[in-house]
């Protein structure tokens, strides 16, 4: 079954009518369905990205249709290409070129033809512009030619001023807009012709669409005021700087195209109607003749000749390439957009960079951000500003790289989904492969059992004692924290070493500083791999994992008896 092209055509004039970064909610009869979202940005000719996702309930079937949209127009508004692609069932992409009097348009399968232009396409900005100046009474109208990408042809379309209304203090304009002198759409508008609402009939209802607050472009990147989002993974990864790969079951990708060219590390698979299956690999990422492009500046915080002028200032001549870029990792950490301050700086410095959006695993949690990669040593290595731990490919399920020569511009980014949930299926640690098991946790005697499986630790709860947190509402180092009435507590954490070669040293160290006691000597269990050590009423002890630890502070009476209890034929590690 297809989407009536009815109701798409409902839609081809407001790829074309809006020159702001604007986020809409569409209805069909009065059942929320989709969004439509279209930013512009002006670079000697103007660009116009936009994005359309539907979804359609029926008797027989459920409908999804999404398109990502490209419009060019010169500074005089007249169309110079529009590229979309299409995401309905199969993925298709098409290309239109305007010349002076004919259009070329390339077809899903390589095609090319050509066709006789109308007169005049203009674009997005134009229209909006037109607008402004010649709707300035009840009864004005105009008639223009533009391109609908939802019928795949040239379009004309009568815009008319047909009434106004007053609304909380503000004034609106009542527009009728008729497609080829048939269809027609009644659409509401501010004064600078932002548009607020649309409403339209269809096969399956009124078509609604309304203007929804959406965070600015400086809100998605400022990490200071962005609420990232979070999910949580169904197991805490052991030593997660050392896995090599695993495979995550996801829901939420029907709208992203995967290239096995662009994502070498990743390969994607359906897994039913509602998961796709994702294997990522720690393996590197060479750079290609074609990523050069990547030394493209963005403008979004400073001009080209700006950002020169600020790398001059910052590195030192005498130094290396790599010195200077830690000298520019430092000062984009101190700006509120570090991420589009580290580009800018590095692209002037002449180091390829762009930009990525995914989600990333640390602590439990699978996070939506945005990182960035840089070109070194041949190889695309990712820098995330926002944390101190190194990025590991292997947990990074990438969902938007920028592409060569392309400005980051927040439509692109905002039409990326929001995951719904991250199932860890599998994984390989140390060229040993691990599968989780979703098993219930077992019960033994009167204790109830503890049980991580993603970090293979299991052991009886101590009598007396009761789970009071469980590190699942956050990530954190902490994953459970144990209490009595007596207000004596065990807290097991996750700590990250530095290195494998380091992580020994640190542990003990660690200890150390907890016990309050660097003179205390510590012991050496070789059956569990731990470190342990006791001061008065503290207890430590750190099970080694590779380049992790798992860390178990104790605060009791008798700290010693507690760690007999908590180790003595009752934990077991699997790692």
């Amino acid at each position: 079954m297809k989407i009536p092209a009815l109701i798409l055509s409902f839609f081809c004039v407001f790829h074309l009518s809006i020159g702001q970064t604007l986020q809409y909610q569409i209805e069909i009869d009065h059942h929320r369905t989709g969004a439509f979202r279209q930013s512009t940005e002006h670079s000697g000719y103007t660009h116009t990205f936009s994005s359309l996702d539907l979804e359609i309930l029926t008797l027989d079937d459920t409908l999804s249709y999404h398109t990502q949209t490209h419009f060019v127009e010169s500074d005089a508004g007249l169309l110079s290409s529009i590229s979309w692609t299409q995401f309905f069932r199969d993925t298709l992409r098409f290309d239109v070129t305007f010349l002076h009097d004919s259009l070329s348009f390339v077809s899903p399968d390589g095609l090319l033809t050509q066709q006789a232009t109308w007169p005049n396409l203009i674009g997005p900005d134009k229209i909006k512009c037109m607008s402004t100046v010649l709707l300035d009474s009840i009864g004005a109208s105009f008639c223009y030619h533009t391109y609908s990408t939802e019928l795949n042809q040239p379009i004309k379309v009568t815009r008319e001023l047909i009434d106004f209304s007053i609304e909380k203090a503000q004034k609106y304009w009542l527009v009728k807009e008729t497609i080829n002198d048939t269809k027609t759409t009644l659409q509401k508008y501010d004064k600078q012709f932002r548009l607020i609402e649309a409403r339209s009939p269809s096969p399956f209802g009124e078509i609604k669409m309304t203007l929804v607050s959406n965070p600015s472009f400086a809100q998605f990147f400022n990490t200071t005021t962005f609420t990232p989002h979070q999910l949580r993974s169904n197991v805490r990864l052991p030593d997660p700087k050392r896995i090599q790969k695993i495979r995550v079951d996801v829901q939420g990708l029907d709208s992203i195209n995967y290239s096995s060219a662009f994502y070498p590390n990743q390969s994607i698979s359906k897994a039913d109607s509602s998961w796709y299956r994702i294997s990522i690999r720690q393996t590197s990422q060479p750079v290609l003749d074609v990523d050069t492009a990547y030394l493209t500046s963005t403008a979004f915080l400073w001009s080209h000749g700006q950002a020169k002028a600020l790398v001059d200032s910052l590195t030192v001549d005498s130094l290396s390439r790599s010195q200077n870029l830690k000298r520019l990792v430092h000062y984009a950490r101190t700006n509120d957009y570090p991420h589009l301050a580290l580009i800018a700086l590095t692209q002037a410095l002449g180091i390829p960079a762009r930009l990525v959006y995914g989600y990333a695993y640390a602590q439990w949690f699978w996070t939506a951000k945005t990182w960035v990669e840089l070109v070194i040593d041949d190889n695309w290595k990712s820098y995330d500003l926002t944390s101190d731990t190194p990025l590991n490919p292997a947990l990074q399920i990438v969902l938007y790289r920028s592409q060569p020569g392309q400005n980051i511009h927040q439509a692109y980014l905002e039409s990326m989904p929001k995951l719904k949930d991250i199932q860890v299926q599998n994984f390989l640690l140390g060229d040993k492969k691990y599968a989780v098991s979703h098993q219930i946790l077992p019960f033994y005697y009167e204790n109830p059992v503890y049980e991580n499986e993603g970090l293979g630790l299991r052991f009886n709860i101590p009598d007396g004692f009761s789970i009071t947190a469980d590190g699942t509402d956050r990530p954190s180092p902490v994953f459970l924290a144990l209490t009595n009435e007596y207000d004596e507590k065990i807290t097991f954490s996750q700590e990250l070493a530095t290195s494998k070669s380091q992580c020994e040293a640190e542990a003990k160290a660690k200890i150390s500083t907890y016990l309050e006691a660097p003179e205390v000597p510590l012991n050496y269990d070789k059956k569990l791999k731990r470190w342990y050590g006791f001061s008065k009423q503290r207890g430590a002890m750190a099970i080694l994992q590779g380049s992790s630890f798992i860390f178990v502070r104790i605060m009791h009476q008798d700290p010693d008896f507690m760690m007999l209890i908590l180790t003595r034929k009752n934990l077991h590690i699997k790692y």
